[in-house]
This record gives structure tokens, C-alpha cells and sequence, in this order.
């Protein structure tokens, strides 16, 4: 029994290990690109708060919508931190953006953070 309650801990380390912290390292990864080819360019750079995702489709549906909005040069969307940062033309309105998420799905609340 001792054995077992020494195991499960150590079981349940290495899932964690193995399949969530590689997502969350991308994220964080996929993040900081977006930052500095946004410093490389001249491009604004909105985040986005984005409340109802829940897993890696949520996240593409998001990315695509984002990524289909005229002058939009680069997006990173996170499900870790449930934001997306969104490299774009100064023109591009918030609203846009902010009606790309809602078209990714009617569970999706896209709210602008900073521009």
C-alpha cells in the first residue's frame, strides 16, 4: 500500500510533465515570436481577452477567424493565459477583431486588453 501512495504521485507528475507543460511552453513560446517580430516590424500589436475557449480546436477556430481579418499580419492565441495577440495594420479596427472571435463561435467573448 505504501509502495502505491508513493507511486501515484510520481504517475501523475509525469503526465503533467509529458502532456501539459509542452503546451504551455508553446504558448509561451509562440508568444514571445509574435513579440518580436512585432518590435522587427511596423505593425500595432492588440491583445485580445478571449473567455470560452477550452482546447486546442477553440484555439485554431480563434487563430483562423483572427488571421482571415484584412490587415492582420500575425496572431497568437493562447488557451494557457485565454488571450490572442494580434499583429495588425493601425487601421484595422478593434471592432474586427473583436467580430472575428465572436464569428469563431457564440461562446467566444473577444474583449481588446491594449493597443
Amino acid at each position: 500500500m505504501r509502495r502505491l501512495l508513493l507511486v501515484v504521485p510520481i504517475l501523475v507528475l509525469a503526465l503533467f510533465v509529458a502532456l501539459v507543460l509542452p503546451r504551455v511552453t508553446a504558448d509561451w513560446r509562440a508568444h514571445a515570436r509574435a513579440g518580436r517580430a512585432l518590435r522587427a516590424g511596423a505593425t500595432h500589436a492588440v491583445t485580445l481577452e478571449i473567455g470560452g475557449m477550452t482546447c486546442a480546436a477553440c484555439v485554431k477556430k480563434v487563430h483562423a477567424q483572427l488571421a482571415s481579418v484584412p490587415g492582420v499580419r500575425g496572431v497568437s492565441v493562447s488557451l494557457a493565459t485565454q488571450r490572442a495577440l494580434v499583429q495588425c495594420d493601425p487601421a484595422v479596427a478593434d471592432t474586427s477583431l473583436t467580430d472575428a472571435v465572436r464569428r469563431a463561435g457564440a461562446e467566444y467573448l473577444g474583449l481588446v486588453v491594449s493597443r
